[in-house]
């Protein structure tokens, strides 16, 4: 008995000591988490940050995906035609009050559902088709417009294998790691909303694995050690680089020839995926995106000697100059001293259209123009504008497949009769205005309803449309806070892009400066 009860106690503490030796661990960690937090606090340095801070330093929120899961459940399940939309910041609507999705939701209300997937900055391969694979199934029609933003998966591509960051032309550092995080943390999300009726053991280890994921991002220990091994995570954590502008030439294109074909079968391969995963009932629209040719490339190449490169980066400015000043007989003698490249191609259109006049009724859109500065365009060093190349992909695609259907908006551009009404259809480079929305709106509602006799029309230059659908028309306007925070977004992206390349073609930014100055003023109280 007593050789009993003296066990007993022993046992007691060791099971004591054991709890202890598994709890000490988890109190050490988290009186160094306050630690450093506290150091933070106190010292605002980028080194105590953890890695949500550092996301959100540099402009990567990590907000919540879908605001409502069981409203959007529920129209998943319903039996109206439902639309997903996939893209770049020009699908979301950027900078317009009204987007194309926004047109086709209002334009069919009671008809349709209308999902936008659509997300600024984001790249179609590897990113936005995933989620497009991912949630294809519950839709009936899947819309796709992309091709801006796939540089960016070609950026993120460099940087994932070099684990390190990607400098800009202009001095950013881009790290794909918080671009890749963030895109793993929307699938986490959306899997879990679309597998809410999945088996109790399967939701539980789903939910642990994205309570860990997002808990990682909180801990400063975990950010400390990714920097102690990561240079990728020790350049996102440094000081941002200040913004320079850019030069004409740099010796070596951002994106070079081979880096552009491999964007394209990339592209062309992730929609032929997606097509070929099409139930016989599924519609597919892909559509070119509308690029603004008007505006000069952002950099070329020309791999010369510092000296040499110089004396170009000089003539470059000199043409630029005189183009600003309506100088063409200067451009049209010199342009041919130029490198073959975006830059002479681009000054070769502005001779060719007799000057870029962006003022009421006016300036000539000749194709042959048009297609010298497009040319331009494809051999931009760094693409920021959808390559010529991919547009003609998807216009190949017209027959291909049956329930695989083709609108083509960079035709209405180019059929527009004078520079006005061109620049008309956008915001600044590459983002269309709600004006462009609305006709890319009508090109997926003739495409969908070809019978229906769907009309839609500008009524006045504050965001106003009229709507006809079989034979009703209806009135759908813009909130006034919608209009203002759109020509804000605008102000400000056009005040970056000054920054970074004024030197060139000014009084184009400058033009939809005024555009978005003149709306602001006319449209709200």
């Amino acid at each position: 008995m007593g050789l009993k009860h003296e066990a007993e106690p022993r046992l007691a503490v060791k099971i004591a000591g054991v709890i202890t030796l598994l709890i000490l661990p988890f109190v050490v960690l988290s009186l160094l988490e306050v630690f450093l937090a506290f150091l933070h606090t106190k010292t605002g340095s980028a080194y105590f940050e953890n890695e949500k801070e550092v996301l959100r330093r540099n402009d990567i929120i990590l907000d919540a995906f879908i605001s409502n899961p069981d409203l959007y459940r529920e129209e998943l399940k319903s039996p109206k035609t439902k639309i997903a939309i996939f893209g770049g910041s020009s699908a979301t609507g950027f900078a317009a009050p009204f987007g194309f999705g926004k047109f086709v939701e209002e334009a069919g209300k009671g008809r349709l559902i209308v999902h936008n997937y659509a997300e600024a900055g984001a790249p179609f391969v590897g990113f936005q088709a995933e989620l497009l694979k991912m949630v294809m199934g519950h839709y009936d029609v899947i819309i796709i417009y992309a091709g801006h933003n796939e540089i960016w998966a070609q950026t993120y591509a460099k940087s994932k294998d070099a684990n390190d960051v990607i400098l800009l032309p202009w001095g950013k550092r881009v790290n794909s790691k918080g671009a890749f995080l963030k895109h793993d943390l929307k699938m986490i999300e959306l899997r879990n909303i679309l597998e809410n009726d999945q088996p109790p053991a399967e939701k539980l280890k789903n939910w642990l694995l994205d309570y860990a994921y997002r808990a990682s991002l909180d801990s400063r220990i975990l950010h400390l050690l990714k920097l102690a091994i990561s240079p990728a995570s020790r350049a996102a954590s440094s000081s941002e680089p200040g913004v320079t502008p850019l030069h004409y030439y740099a010796k070596q294109a951002f994106i070079d020839a081979e880096g552009k074909r491999e964007m394209l079968a990339n592209f062309s391969a992730t929609i032929k995926e997606i097509s070929s995963r099409l139930k016989p009932t599924q519609k597919l629209i892909v559509s070119t995106q509308i690029a603004n040719d008007l505006f000069p490339p952002l950099l070329d190449s020309f791999d010369a000697q510092d000296g040499v490169l110089d004396e170009v980066e000089k003539e470059a400015a000199s043409l630029y100059d005189a183009s600003k000043k309506q100088e063409l007989d200067l451009v049209a003698k010199d342009v041919s001293s130029l490198p073959d490249g975006a830059h002479r191609n681009y000054l070769e259109s502005v001779v060719c259209f007799d000057g870029i006049k962006p003022q009421p009724a006016s300036g000539r859109l000749d194709a042959k123009c048009l297609d010298l500065a497009q040319l331009a365009r494809g051999k931009d060093a760094f693409p920021a504008r959808v390559l010529p190349e991919v547009n003609a992909f998807i216009r190949s695609l017209r027959g291909a497949q049956g329930n695989l259907l083709v609108i083509d908006p960079e035709a209405v551009l180019r059929s527009q009769k004078d520079q006005t009404n061109y620049l008309s259809l956008f915001v600044d480079f590459q983002h269309p205005s709600a004006l462009a929305h609305m006709l890319i709106a009508s090109q997926i509602l003739d495409t969908l309803f070809p019978d229906q006799g769907v009309k839609l029309s500008q009524s006045d230059e504050c965001d106003k449309y009229a709507v006809v659908w079989g034979g009703k028309q209806v009135s759908i306007e813009a909130p006034l806070e919608k209009i203002k925070d759109s020509a804000q977004a605008n102000l400000h992206w056009l005040e970056f892009f000054i920054s970074v390349k004024q030197q060139t073609a000014p009084f184009l930014y400058e033009y939809y400066q005024t555009r978005a100055n003149d709306k602001l003023k006319k449209c709200l109280p």
